[in-house]
């Protein structure tokens, strides 16, 4: 009963986990396209939006990942492209459904 008690209080203090396979950090992702929407003439880079976000260059290409979407056949309100002439190479709104 004891262990099962402890077991119980340790999930409930432990912080979940926001990240990694199949997690979404939507906070991550909600600063990502703040960013863009802010830069939406200029565009902005990996690098850019890793500082923004505060979050490693890996994770920052991830979120772009996630926002350009479109590939599984699902309906996106906001998704990204990648101009890849640019050095380094920049990202741009492709969707934005806010948008005026």
């Amino acid at each position: 009963m004891t262990g099962l008690l402890n077991e119980l209080v340790s999930s409930y203090i432990t912080p979940k986990r926001k990240t990694g396979r199949g997690n979404v950090d939507l906070a991550q992702i909600e600063k990502a396209k703040g960013l863009l929407r802010g830069r939406r003439p200029r565009g902005a880079s990996v690098a850019d939006i890793a500082r923004h976000v505060g979050c490693s260059r890996q994770r920052a290409e991830r979120l772009l990942d996630i926002l350009s979407g479109g590939s599984d056949g699902r309906q996106y309100d906001f998704t990204v492209y990648e101009d890849d002439s640019a050095r380094p190479p920049l990202f741009y709104i492709a969707k934005d459904a806010q948008s005026p």
